[in-house]
This record gives C-alpha cells, structure tokens and sequence, in this order.
C-alpha cells in the first residue's frame, strides 16, 4: 500500500522506502501572519439581532420569576391592600417602609443614564491611520509590511526564505528578531504547524534564472501581545513601510490569490450584508415550503 505525502513522495509503509514522485523544485519560505485580535465585541449583523430576539422571547415564555419580579409582584398586591382599607397584618406595614422592587429599580435606571460608554470609533479611525492598532477595535487586524519582491515593492505578510538547516519556526522565530529589534514588540508564535500554505509558480524566464519551479509560502500565526513596531537602522533593509489592517482592508493592496488563502484561513469578522439578505431569504423560502408541505399533508 502507498500514501502519497503533500511534498509530492511516496510511502511505501510495508517496503519502508520514500523516493520522489516528482523532479520539480521549489523555493520554501516562511511567512509571519500576525494578529492583534479583537479588543471589544463586534455590533450583532441582522442575523445574529434576530437569533438573539428569538431566544430571548423564547426564555422568557418558559422561564421562572427571578426574585426581583416576585417581589414587584407582591409589592403591588401590598399597595392594593393598604389602600382598598382592608384589615393588614403588621407584616404589611413593616414591608411598605422598606425599599421595594420599583424604587430599587429605578434607582440604577438613574445610575445607568448617567454611565457613559466609550466610543467604538477612535481618533485613528477617522483619520485612517493605519500604523495604529487603536482602530477597528471590533475587528482583527494582520501585520503587512511594504518590501522588495523580485524588482518591484509589495504589500506583503513578512516572510523569509528557508534554507535546508532550518525549520519553519526556527526561520519564524529569527524573521521576528529582525522586524521588531529591542524587544519594541511582544508576540506569540502558535506551534510549528503553518496556518495556510500559499503557492505560486514563477514565470517561465525566472524558472531558469532562479532554478526553480515557483515558491510555496508557508504561513505561521501569531498573537500581538503588547508593543508597537519601529522602523530603525536594523530593520529597514527588510521593509520600508508597514500597516495594521483588516482582512477585507488588505484585499486592496496584496494579489487575489495571495488573500483568498488568508480569507480561507480566518473566522469571518463581518458578514457582506448581500449575504445576509440572501440567508435571510432562504430561510424564509424553506419556512414556507414547510407550511405548505404541512398544509398538503393533512
């Protein structure tokens, strides 16, 4: 029995032998996809607002009476009794000169009014400032760096190239001594494993230049922690400029192909409300394909 591997050998798992299938070459880098997640919970899109209103409707027609409606309810037949003149136990009288349940209420109604929210939008959000990481603060955003690819400067993730004594987070861990010298930022590296693997197939003059079919560019994940990056001496040989964005922000600026990878590999932050109108509409197709089949059947 054989199992074909991803690098394109074959395992042979009774003969215990590998060769490879396939004489092509590749260039191997590593690339840094860093993260500064989501600092405050993002605004419900329409789905989600009603998902929510269906099952908080649905608790409270089959839930109990917390102790705070028990006791609205029992303050009210209190209040009705001391006013209709009907004899009242001294119990009732000891109870009206508490607190009850309508002033306690409105008492942090009052406290609530006067508490103010901060903003969801900063500064750095109207001014589009895109070396900040005080903006978008309901999104994620990824670390893109403008370097020399080839002839030309490109927005790209960081990346390196592998040599055959390194591995990909050997090659990571070094590529982030580099880009962020004096320990000007913190970040977590997530195991060994890449997130995503990007290939591309060079033309065919650079296939003789650089003897090599194309590149596969594997991507490591990480989390920012703390810091804010710095361009100095050491690492301007490596970028010339950089910018926190969203996922649908870098869509603009790094090729197509390049950012379905990146897409395909992150929990989507914001739902394109053309979609939710459509999942809307299905789900109201099928509701009524259902009351129908219903109907038909009795």
């Amino acid at each position: 029995m054989q199992v074909r591997l991803l690098a394109g050998s074959i395992v042979d798992t009774f003969g215990l032998r590998c060769y490879c299938s396939s004489s092509s070459k590749w260039d191997i880098f590593a690339a840094l996809c860093l993260e500064r997640r989501p600092i405050i919970v993002p605004e419900m899109n329409i789905i989600e607002k009603a998902m929510h209103n269906l099952t908080l409707n649905y608790e409270n027609s089959r839930s109990l009476l917390s102790d705070h409606e028990v006791k609205m309810i029992r303050d009210k037949e209190r209040l009705e009794r001391l006013s209709s003149g009907a004899e009242v136990s001294s119990e009732d009288f000891d109870q009206a000169a508490l607190e009850t349940a309508q002033e306690f209420e409105d008492k942090f109604n009052e406290e609530l009014k006067k508490l103010e929210l901060a903003p969801r939008k900063t500064k750095d959000d109207e001014t589009s400032n895109f070396k900040s990481l005080n903006r978008c603060l309901d999104h994620r955003l990824l670390f893109f760096i403008n370097s020399q690819v080839g002839n030309h400067d490109k927005w790209t993730l960081p990346f390196v190239k592998i040599d055959k004594q390194s591995s990909l987070r050997q090659a990571i861990d070094e590529l982030t001594s580099q880009l962020f010298p004096e320990n000007q930022l913190t970040l977590r590296v997530l195991g060994n494993a890449p997130l995503a693997v990007y290939t591309y197939k060079y033309g065919a003059k650079n296939r003789k230049t650089l003897g090599a079919t194309g590149a596969k560019v594997f991507i490591l994940k990480a989390y920012h922690l703390n810091g804010t990056p710095q361009m100095v001496e050491s690492n301007k040989s490596l970028f010339h400029d950089y910018k926190w964005l969203t996922i649908n922000e870098s869509r603009k600026i790094i090729p197509s192909a390049f950012w379905k990878v990146l897409r395909r590999s992150h929990v989507i932050d914001t739902v394109p409300e053309n979609v939710v109108k459509a999942s809307l509409a299905v789900v109201t197709r099928k509701k009524e394909e259902s009351k129908v089949a219903a109907h038909s059947s009795n």
